[in-house]
């Protein structure tokens, strides 16, 4: 028997690309960083690091899809 996907089927496909897109490629802010506005693939002035923007369902509920609970946040977010 195998586990039920966390993430519903379209996540990458559909779900994910259209957050990005409605954040426009950047990072949205989390409620310790609201001001963080972190490009995609672009790199942090602090550290130089690459940032890599994750799509995170504000309810921790990945399965809710609602617009209103998912954001863009990077790694330090």
């Amino acid at each position: 028997m195998s586990a039920a996907p966390i993430y519903p089927p379209d996540w990458m496909s559909t779900i994910r690309p259209a957050v990005l897109e409605r954040a426009q490629w950047t990072c949205q802010g989390s409620p310790g960083r609201p001001f963080c506005r972190a490009h995609h693939y672009g790199h942090r002035t602090d550290t130089s690091a690459r940032v890599v923007l994750q799509v995170v369902p504000l309810d921790g509920n990945p399965m809710n899809t609602a617009q209103d609970n998912l954001v863009a946040w990077c790694q330090q977010c």
